[in-house]
């Protein structure tokens, strides 16, 4: 049987999907192929050349190899560092008495290392057996941080650190997924979503042990694309494509029961494997609680037509969501993006151009509609997976991950408006492609 994903039901339909995979239920195998529903894009190889004047070690090479830095001096070609160099380390921004923490999950297919950082040091450790075949979910729970990975054989593991250390892995039970999971907690509930290999839109909620068995979201829930969740005081409210390249939908949870899915007029998911000129795209969008009185909760995603980062807000009191014009022009990416609240009335979004480099936008909350500043450039040299971003500790009002197409894993602070102290995390080595990060003061 194949089937058509229409604003996240499950309908029969003879049109496939645009993007297959080849499913095996009760011995049989099951072909779902997700279908275009789009008209085509001009593929683009990258995005706008954004200033990297946030950053605090910006530079800019010139067509004879020197490198002119942000304060006007000249370096001859055989004295530059790369940014991204691990010997171009600079001093950690935090002071060795600080009592926040940073904590990073990191690896590629076949490892995954957990690295905290306290008091200006990191503890690092790899984690056996385990891989983050996708990037992975991380918060601060508790009394430490809880994360959720893709690991071998596309289980679905969770796992805990306290203190500077990682405890062991554990699959919820018998759960697998297909792509990065999202967890999102009030400070005293915690819940993952991620979508299952069917392509379902799978929900559990930790219990104070464990998470319980996963079940599906409402009326079977489903998409291209994974989904991405957030909690609004006691409300979870989920975000996804509803269909193959069909509108944004938000799916809210109060107490244990789920509302219908409800489509965001005038958008559309970016959600293709690309060809015919056409370049891929897709992914999650990005979905923070703003805490606003008028606005409580703002999504991010890449619209299919312009691929341009293209945001919605939802109305605090008629809980109506609704899409606001996308970002200037060359604000574009092909990949899931990722927001976070780093203050009472910011937050940050972080994406990957499409030439690869890394790029965050600060948010003004308090406009209403929320305005997004330029973005900053993240990165010197091109990245294996988007940027993973976290409130700030120690003087930082944010952090940010990234994971060099070299396997680096390195992290850069944001204070004030000035991106910079770029550091390498722990010592991750060289194998990585994904990563994620959570703080707590």
């Amino acid at each position: 049987m194949t089937s058509k994903i229409c604003y996240g039901r499950l309908v029969q339909n003879r049109a496939s999907f645009r993007k297959s995979r080849a499913l095996v239920l009760a011995g049989l195998t099951i072909v779902a192929s997700f279908a275009a529903c789009a008209e085509s894009v001009e593929k683009k190889d990258f995005g706008e050349d954004f200033s990297d004047s946030g950053r605090r070690d910006a530079t800019t090479v010139a067509p004879d190899g020197a490198v002119v830095l942000a304060d006007g001096a000249i370096v001859a070609p055989e004295d530059a560092t790369p940014a991204d160099d691990a010997t171009a380390d600079t001093a950690a921004p935090d002071a060795d008495t600080c009592t926040g923490a940073i904590a990073v999950l990191v690896g590629d297919d076949t490892s995954l290392k957990g690295a905290v950082k306290t008091r200006g040091a990191w503890t690092t450790q790899t984690l056996a057996g385990d891989a983050a075949l996708s990037g992975p979910a991380l918060v601060a729970f508790g009394t430490g941080f809880s994360g959720v990975i893709r690991s071998t054989g596309d289980a679905l593991k969770t796992v805990s650190a306290t203190g500077t250390a990682f405890g062991a892995t554990a699959r919820i039970g018998t759960a697998s997924t297909r792509s990065t999971p999202s967890l999102a907690t009030n400070g005293t509930a915690l819940h993952v979503v991620f979508q299952d290999l069917a392509y379902k839109h799978v929900h559990a909620t930790w219990t104070g042990a464990a998470f319980d068995t996963p079940a599906d979201l409402g009326a079977q829930s489903f998409g291209a694309e994974p989904p991405a969740a957030a909690m609004v005081g006691n409300e979870l409210v989920v975000a996804f494509g509803g269909d193959a390249e069909g509108p944004l939908v938000t799916q809210v949870r109060t107490g244990t029961t789920w509302a219908a899915v409800a489509p965001v007029t005038g958008t559309n998911v970016c959600a293709t494997a690309g060809g015919g000129g056409v370049s891929r795209c897709g992914g999650a969008p990005g979905i923070v609680a703003t805490g606003g009185a008028t606005t409580d909760l703002l999504a991010l995603h890449i619209d299919k037509a312009t691929r341009l980062l293209t945001p919605s807000t939802r109305n605090a009191t008629t809980k109506a969501v609704s899409a606001q014009t996308s970002l200037a022009a060359g604000t574009t990416s092909d990949d899931e993006v990722f927001l976070a609240k780093i203050g009472a009335t910011k937050a940050l979004a972080a994406f990957r151009g499409q030439n690869g480099l890394g790029y965050a936008s600060v948010i003004d909350l308090a406009q209403s509609p929320p305005s997004f500043a330029a973005p900053v450039q993240l990165s010197a040299t091109a990245l294996a997976s988007v940027p993973r971003i976290a409130a700030g500790v120690c003087g930082d009002d944010a952090v940010a991950v990234l994971v060099t197409t070299a396997g680096q894993a390195r992290l850069v602070h944001l204070r004030g408006t000035t991106w910079g102290g770029e550091e390498a995390v722990g010592t991750v080595g060289a194998s990585n492609r994904v990563a994620a990060v959570a703080t707590r003061p």
